[in-house]
């Protein structure tokens, strides 16, 4: 099993040295706009040649970001995220 990057001991040091390098490389920041003006935003971190797909759904003005640290840790198990 893989090491988490933000362990509670460092967090601060993971966070800007594993987390957040990782997903700035990796990931893709889009947006839909809806016929009546909406604008939903979305990252996308794609896999080559996946073998699944996680989609998560946050709530009302949550922001992705939230869950760099997860895509990060689940960074080995072959997923477009």
């Amino acid at each position: 099993m893989m090491q988490a990057a933000c362990d509670g001991q460092d967090f601060a040091r993971g966070w800007s040295q594993q987390v957040a390098p990782h997903v700035a490389e990796r990931s893709v920041e889009r947006e839909l706009t809806s016929a009546d003006g909406v604008v939903l935003r979305y990252l996308a971190i794609e896999q080559p040649d996946p073998g699944a797909a996680l989609v998560m759904l946050g709530g009302h003005a949550e922001s992705f970001r939230k869950y760099a640290g997860l895509f990060y840790d689940m960074r080995g198990f072959n997923l477009s995220i």
